[in-house]
C-alpha cells in the first residue's frame, strides 16, 4: 500500500488555483503563473492546527512545489502532506508509516494531496488542486 491508494474525503472540497506558462523577459526561462496562496493558506491553517511541533516541515515539503513552479516544469505530479503531532510528512514517509501495520492512521491527523495536471488539450495551463484524503 502506497499515499497513493489513499481517496479523497467524502465530504472533502478541493482546492484549486490555475496557472498558465509564462516567461518574464526574453532572456528568462518559463515558470507558471500561477496564484498558489489559497492552496499554501489551507496547508499553513491545517499544518498550525494539528501540528504541536516542527510545523516548519510543511516548508521544508513546500519547497518542492516552489521549485516545481518556477521551473515550468511541464509535467504532472503529485504531492503528499501527512501532518501528524510532530511535523509534516512526505509521500514516502506516509508510505513507510502506512506499511508499519494496521495503526498508521492514527499517525496522521489529516492528510493532504497536491495534485498538479496539466491541460487536456493545452501543455501551457496548470491546474494545482488540494484535497484532503483518507
Amino acid at each position: 500500500m502506497t499515499a497513493y491508494d489513499l481517496k479523497p474525503k467524502f465530504y472533502a472540497k478541493p482546492i484549486t488555483a490555475r496557472g498558465y506558462l509564462s516567461q518574464r523577459t526574453m532572456r528568462d526561462s518559463m515558470y507558471w503563473n500561477i496564484n498558489e496562496s489559497s492552496i499554501l493558506t489551507e496547508l499553513i491553517q491545517q499544518t498550525g492546527r494539528y501540528a504541536e511541533r516542527y510545523a516548519s516541515d510543511l516548508f521544508i515539503d513546500w519547497s518542492n512545489v516552489d521549485k516545481f513552479i518556477k521551473d515550468g516544469t511541464q509535467e504532472n505530479h503529485t504531492w503528499f502532506f501527512g501532518i501528524r503531532e510532530d511535523g509534516v510528512d512526505h509521500e514516502s514517509f506516509i508510505t513507510c508509516r502506512m506499511n508499519d501495520g494496521p495503526y498508521w492512521k492514527y499517525k496522521y491527523r489529516k492528510i493532504f494531496r497536491l495534485d498538479a495536471k496539466l491541460g487536456i488539450n493545452d501543455d501551457t495551463q496548470l491546474d494545482l488542486t488540494l484535497v484532503e484524503v483518507e
